[in-house]
């Protein structure tokens, strides 16, 4: 009896045979242009830089063959070393039955970080006429040369029979031609406060007509007046309560840079307010601004001055119903030796503003001194390294909160 065959196994045999056909040839087309039809594309440039010494990280590839996705079989080989300058490759390939795809990175490792010129004493320094610049020196590293101090430039345009400000520039290269330039200020002066060493300065008798002198007589202005300023006034209240909570109104490191900008903490309701708003809401009858210590650390005079006078005039068209009063910065103990002269000199320039703009300034700084010019180790806590001769300690916060108690914040300043 003869066998019919089955046409539907006819037909996927011929199905089956013409697709092994077409994938034959797929095969051997790959294998034998696999370098052309495979691609792998960088992520990031081809050439980059990496400075010496740190790490290298990948950016990535793309690798496919038409819309297939080729990432798995990527393989990378490096020879980078980042402790040496120099050019070096990442390769990127794919091996097939009868060739191989590649791609390469060239990274070179440069020296492209430039040196550091740390400057010893004060970047300002207030000089009398006539008297001899001691330039205060300076160090200058290299992240790969080292010690560089030796090879720094300084240029000078100082005129001490001149008064005005000048420039003293410090300039260095490393190997690699990686430049730094650094300056200091020098302001010439007439004779003046501003050139005192630390031990004699102190702003009692200047400016007597804006200056409120403490008396004997304990006052109650206090009851209608808040405190804005910084930790030091912050503790007033959350370390001891040696003012109400509603009297007390301040933010950790507030200075005259973000005074008029940044939200105050309004302790007893924990509100978060810019001072003007809290004064247009509380309406005090006295406002006294504490501008805090970082003041000094981190601006220099001329935006300090800026500041300053912005939020004057800020509280006076605001908020004109409120007397506005200015307590001088604190001072700091000896375990903070650099930092004493900028406040003094601060305080100076505060006093000065408070004279051109008719407000009231209450010098507790020099009070709160010792001979040494520096802060009364008594008045100020130290209880670690962090934490040492800057804040108020509680016999320190006392001090403070009676000596405002002792002035007269309601004379008039004309």
């Amino acid at each position: 009896m003869e066998r019919r065959s089955n046409p539907f196994f006819n037909i996927l045999k011929t199905i089956l045979l013409f697709f092994s056909f077409i994938f034959s040839w797929i095969l051997i087309i790959f294998m034998v242009f696999g370098s052309e039809l495979i691609n792998i594309t960088l992520i990031g440039d081809e050439e980059l830089n990496l400075n010496i010494k740190y790490d290298y990280f990948e950016n990535g590839y793309i690798a496919n063959l038409g819309p297939i996705n080729l990432n798995g079989l990527v393989k990378t080989k490096s020879n980078i070393n980042n402790k040496e300058l120099g050019t070096y490759e990442v390769v990127y390939y794919i091996d097939y039955l009868l060739g191989k795809k590649e791609v390469i990175r060239k990274v070179n490792v440069i020296d492209g970080i430039a040196p550091v010129i740390e400057l010893n004493g004060e970047v300002n320094i207030v000089l009398n006429k006539y008297y001899n610049y001691e330039e205060p020196g300076y160090t200058a590293i290299d992240n790969l040369d080292g010690d560089l101090t030796n090879k720094v430039t300084v240029v000078s345009n100082i005129d001490t029979s001149t008064l005005g400000t000048y420039k003293v520039k410090y300039s260095i290269s490393d190997n690699a031609g990686n430049e730094t330039v650094v300056e200091r200020s020098v302001e010439v002066v007439e004779n003046n406060i501003l050139s005192s060493p630390v031990s004699t300065f102190r702003l009692n008798g200047l400016f007597g007509n804006v200056m409120l002198e403490k008396s004997e007589t304990e006052y109650n202005y206090m009851d209608d007046a808040v405190i804005i300023g910084d930790s030091n006034i912050r503790y007033l209240y959350l370390k001891g309560k040696y003012l109400e909570g509603n009297q007390v109104w301040g933010k950790n490191n507030l200075n005259a840079g973000d005074i008029s900008t940044a939200k105050i903490i309004i302790h007893d309701t924990n509100e978060q307010l810019k001072v003007v708003d809290a004064i247009k809401k509380y309406q005090p009858k006295y406002a006294i601004a504490s501008f805090g210590i970082t003041s000094a650390s981190f601006l220099t005079k001329d935006v300090f001055i800026q500041k300053v006078e912005e939020f004057f005039e800020l509280i006076k068209e605001e908020c004109p119903e409120t007397k506005l009063v200015v307590a001088s910065m604190l001072p700091v103990t000896t375990y903070h030796v650099g930092l004493q002269n900028p406040i003094n000199k601060y305080n100076y320039y505060l006093l000065e503003l408070c004279d051109k703009h008719n407000i009231a300034f209450i010098n507790i700084s020099d009070a709160l001194k010792a001979d040494s010019g520096y802060g009364a180790e008594e008045y100020f806590y130290c209880a670690s390294e962090e934490d040492c001769g800057f804040h108020l300690s509680n016999k320190g916060k006392e001090f403070y909160v009676n000596y405002l108690k002792s002035v007269d914040l309601s004379k008039e300043i004309k």
